[in-house]
């Protein structure tokens, strides 16, 4: 059984290797074109990280209770 930090730590990294890691690069493409300075291109990046786990959340919620996405 894991613990909570140690569960949140795996979901992190499953999420950075899959819906992240999308949502991360369609964030760093720009930036690379655009040439911004490098600490505002990683909150650029965390916060991209941040919208693919809020996403991947969702969507494994949805997986799991289908009754969620149902039209009523």
């Amino acid at each position: 059984i894991l613990d909570e930090d140690e569960g949140l730590k795996q979901l992190e990294k499953v999420n950075s290797l899959k819906t992240g890691a999308l949502f991360e690069l369609s964030a760093d493409i720009p930036l690379l074109i655009s040439g911004v300075e490098a600490s505002t291109g990683e909150r650029i990046r965390e916060f991209s990280r941040g919208i693919g786990m809020i996403f991947q959340l969702s969507d494994d919620i949805l997986d799991e209770k289908p009754d969620l996405n149902a039209k009523k």
